[in-house]
């Protein structure tokens, strides 16, 4: 969080993010599958009876986090007499299935495939785990591929392998996803989700 609240102390990047609204169904489905590593007999319709469960869930739990972060983050970053609109800051909750770990920075964007899939030595039994965090980051930058690789391709061919850009194919994901996303209002408050925590 150090490094967020510098660039947005700084004003000089525009930054969105976007989260999953803990509260949708893919969200419940998410945290369900992470549920199953601690009581792997636990059903769908067991867990959906019990709220609780999701409530108490790594999943809600984080993303609560984090948008309280952010907003204590505008709280501290503000200063008297300055808009908190110029800090240049935005984000926006979804709720569709969760796609992957996006980060882009300038000409380069980092990328973690989400999933359901967990491997658990099975020496440990049942364990406290969460999904992700397992498959590799890979790293894409903005760059037009090597017309010299593709040297012996047709022209037609040529144009086909020239789209395939995953830089540019997932910054069009965020770019349909972000208008979509509510939005999140940083400078509310905060007292009321701290109190509702401790009941």
């Amino acid at each position: 969080l150090g490094e967020l609240e510098n660039l947005v102390a700084a004003r000089k990047a525009d930054i969105r993010i976007l989260l999953i609204d803990p509260t949708c169904e893919q969200a419940k489905f998410r945290s369900y599958r992470e549920a199953l590593f601690e009581s792997p007999t636990l059903t769908w319709n067991e867990y959906g009876s019990q709220p609780k469960l999701h409530e108490n869930s790594d999943l809600n739990r984080d993303t609560g986090l984090a948008i309280r972060n952010l907003k204590r983050m505008v709280k501290d970053i503000a200063r008297p007499g300055v808009p908190t609109a110029k800090l240049r800051l935005q984000v926006g909750q979804y709720t569709t299935a969760p796609h992957s770990f996006l980060l882009r920075v300038d000409d380069s964007v980092l990328v973690e495939q989400y999933h359901y899939g967990k491997v658990i030595p099975a020496e440990h039994g049942s364990t406290h785990a969460i999904l992700g965090k397992d498959m590799p980051v890979i790293e894409f930058a903005n760059k037009v591929p090597d017309r010299t690789l593709f040297a012996s391709l047709p022209a037609d061919r040529w144009r086909e392998i020239e789209l395939r850009q995953p830089f540019k194919l997932l910054e069009d994901h965020f770019e349909f996803a972000w208008p979509l996303a509510k939005k999140i209002d940083l400078e509310g408050d905060t007292n009321h989700q701290r109190a509702s925590e401790s009941d």
